[in-house]
């Protein structure tokens, strides 16, 4: 799932992660994000963090509320934020958001941080 506000933002992360192979659901902001891990299970939630109803962060800790209460795999969650990193990964950690990046994310960094959450959530369901 992309969760992005601004529809340019929206078409062009699409027209990237389409072309790496991912199917891509679009929300626009936190309410529709959240009614959507309701009814749908996702492998991947890439989420903006300046949201017009809600920060990111805060869908975040709400999404792992969700998971919690309702027994579902965790899903990763990549923050994208125009915020400075140092501010980032305090706030991530706090809503065990997976990874950050800031604004613009080269593609390059984005395939790079797929292929990496992908591979560890391999690599941890061989594990279990």
């Amino acid at each position: 799932m992309l969760v992005e506000d601004q529809l340019i933002i929206q078409r062009v992360h699409s027209i990237f992660l389409k072309k790496m192979g991912y199917q891509v659901d679009i929300a626009e902001n936190g309410k529709q994000t959240l009614n959507m891990c309701l009814d749908s299970t996702y492998h991947l939630i890439i989420l903006d963090a300046g949201l017009p109803d809600m920060q990111g962060v805060e869908v975040g800790k709400r999404i792992r509320i969700l998971e919690k209460n309702n027994k579902t795999n965790r899903k990763p969650i990549i923050l994208l934020s125009a915020y400075p990193a140092n501010d980032l990964k305090k706030w991530c950690q706090e809503a065990e958001i997976d990874s950050f990046s800031t604004k613009p994310i080269p593609y390059k960094d984005l395939y790079i941080m797929l292929k990496n959450i992908f591979n560890r959530k391999a690599v941890n369901n061989e594990i279990i």
